[in-house]
């Protein structure tokens, strides 16, 4: 069957990199044909919508948000054991707040475009995009994630850049708080040692 399955649905992305604004398309593959054909089953039989629920499908089948939002209806109404048509379909829209007009409903529950016995090989379709979809949007978070990974790195190789700089300018003056510490550490220690004497108000020269 002939099916049109559309690749080139664009989703634009900005990161600032020295106030220069790059740009990353990302296609999604979809079909906007198969999508509507299995809209309009739904909408036409409660065998069709018994038949698509048993086989799994769910909202991301869809990627036209008008077919998501009617599907969301149609799964709701499904729920509440509520009788589906382009009528309780819209009215359960409205209630959501998705002020979707009755006549486009209508229109797509009017389209013959498959058979009932071709839904089956729709939904097969609208699966395999879903999937698609789906490692396309893995593959663009794992490009993001190594991003901003590099981007740590980066960080991290340039503050220890820093404090080695630091260290070399400070050496002598880690080592004289060291052996400053190391004297105050056994001046405590003598204190204690000594409790119960009467010792004079520590300064910083009874331990330097």
């Amino acid at each position: 069957f002939p099916v049109t399955i559309v690749r080139n649905k664009p989703k634009t992305t900005f990161k600032k990199k020295e106030d220069i604004q790059e740009q990353k398309i990302l296609t999604y593959p979809k079909s906007d044909e198969v999508e509507l054909a299995v809209i309009s089953n739904l909408l036409r039989h409660s065998n069709n919508i018994n038949l698509a629920f048993a086989y799994g499908i769910d909202v991301d089948f869809f990627y036209d948000e008008k077919c998501r939002n009617i599907f969301l209806s149609i799964e709701n109404l499904r729920r509440r054991n509520v009788f589906i048509d382009a009528n309780t379909v819209t009215d359960n829209m409205k209630q959501v707040g998705n002020e979707i007009e009755f006549d486009y409903v209508l229109g797509i529950s009017k389209k013959s475009l498959i058979h009932s016995d071709e839904l089956k090989e729709y939904l097969d379709l609208l699966s395999d995009l879903k999937e698609q979809r789906k490692l396309l949007s893995m593959i663009n978070k794992f490009e993001e994630i190594a991003m901003e990974n590099k981007n740590i790195n980066e960080k991290l190789v340039s503050i220890n850049n820093e404090m080695g700089k630091i260290n070399k300018k400070d050496e002598s003056k880690v080592l004289t708080q060291e052996t400053a510490g190391k004297s105050f550490l056994k001046f405590l220690k003598d204190s204690i040692e000594n409790k119960g004497s009467n010792p004079t108000p520590a300064t910083y020269r009874d331990w330097e």
